[in-house]
């Protein structure tokens, strides 16, 4: 309720017919080509990947 009008606060309503947003599954070509896109990491790289700062978890 708000203070100063003394009138509860007006929502969204939904549109009728309205539906849930779909996504495309994924196919495995697709994926295919994503893991082909993937850089290869040069070792130094994998090491900094995997290191923590002390303190941090």
């Amino acid at each position: 309720m708000s203070l100063k009008s003394g009138k509860l606060p007006t929502y969204w309503k939904v549109p009728e017919g309205l539906e849930a947003e779909t996504f495309k599954k994924p196919s495995a070509k697709r994926i295919a080509n994503r893991l082909k896109k993937r850089k290869n990491l040069q070792p130094n790289e994998i090491a900094k990947k995997g290191y923590r700062r002390k303190g941090m978890r």
